[in-house]
């Protein structure tokens, strides 16, 4: 017959720091912090990226670096709505991403006006060297895949931990989860910081960082 032991047993000569009467507060801050970031997210909404709402992304390459924001400003100028630049590959390539045009032949148009206030701003003869238009409808099935892909991790994380441990931890486990990220989007909604797939990948590592910390405790 197994033999039961007490916590204090356990901990025979162990400094024990009894942080569980704390739990009211800890339960209290996270029941706030749920709540808020679910008013905020619904209040405030989120503002998606282009791999979302779709757009069109222009790859230049300059002649020698130039300053983000000397180009972002005078593309603002020009009348460009919310540009995003960023370099990709070396310092002389440039990614420039804007809102949805209509149709291709529009992206192309995008590009060459682009290409020119670009190279006004820079004293330079930039070349493009690609040009792709994201559909809306692209977009919304990303979005829609981002979803699920963090649906598809909880069910998951739920299943393994249920046959691992117990399910009642495996409870536990998934609510904890869903509890980190709603908080993490109220945090997104709430500063306005853009989502796109970086942002999701950033999510599944918080749902795949979570679970380990907790098995450490089990």
């Amino acid at each position: 017959m197994a033999q039961e032991y007490t916590v204090e047993q356990l901990n025979h000569g162990r400094k024990v720091y009894d942080f569980m009467r704390w739990d009211y507060w800890a339960f209290g801050i996270s029941g706030f912090l749920l709540i808020a970031a679910i008013v905020v997210m619904g209040v405030r909404g989120f503002n998606w990226g282009l791999d979302f709402t779709g757009g069109t992304v222009i790859e230049i390459t300059l002649e020698k670096p130039a300053e983000m924001d000397v180009m972002r400003d005078a593309l603002e100028k020009a009348g460009f709505a919310e540009p995003l630049l960023q370099n990709f590959g070396s310092s002389h390539d440039i990614m420039v991403r804007m809102p949805p045009t209509e149709g291709e032949d529009g992206g192309q148009v995008l590009g060459s006006k682009v290409l020119s206030v670009i190279n006004e701003a820079t004293s330079q003869n930039a070349a493009v060297k690609r040009i792709e238009f994201v559909g809306p409808s692209v977009g919304a099935d990303l979005a829609q895949t981002g979803a699920m892909a963090l649906i598809v991790a909880l069910i998951s994380i739920l299943i393994y931990v249920g046959f691992r441990f117990e399910w009642r931890l495996a409870a536990g486990v998934v609510i904890a989860l869903a509890h980190d990220v709603i908080i993490t989007l109220g945090i997104l909604s709430l500063f306005h910081i853009e989502i796109d797939l970086t942002i999701v990948a950033s999510l599944m590592s918080v749902i795949g960082y979570s679970p380990e910390r907790q098995y450490r405790g089990i």
